[in-house]
């Protein structure tokens, strides 16, 4: 393996290893969005789309797109919004609404 190989494989395990403040992202997701909270979307996303959120894949303008589809679903009720914890929500299409 030659140095820029190395290089290259060492770059992509650093990325893989960095991660951001998920809360942050999420917020900022929603930052323009009405109708959903960072909370909310946090809760709606599968776990993976969640760590790649934490490993910056899943940012910007596409996490942003995922806040709006959500948002729409939520005000035509395809979602429904509860208001408490989420470890009592058995319902798939629900997301709780509280704190």
């Amino acid at each position: 393996m030659g140095l820029v190989e190395l290089f290259d494989r060492l770059a992509a395990d650093h990325a893989k290893a960095a991660t951001v403040d998920v809360d942050l992202v999420l917020k900022a997701a929603c930052a323009n969005v009405e109708g959903i909270t960072p909370k909310q979307l946090g809760w709606l996303l599968s776990p993976e789309e969640l760590e790649d959120v934490a490993t910056g894949e899943l940012a910007g303008e596409k996490l942003s797109r995922c806040a709006e589809d959500f948002a729409d679903r939520i005000r035509s009720g395809q979602i429904k919004v509860l208001n408490f914890p989420r470890k009592f929500v058995a319902d798939s299409t629900t997301v709780p609404g509280g704190p």
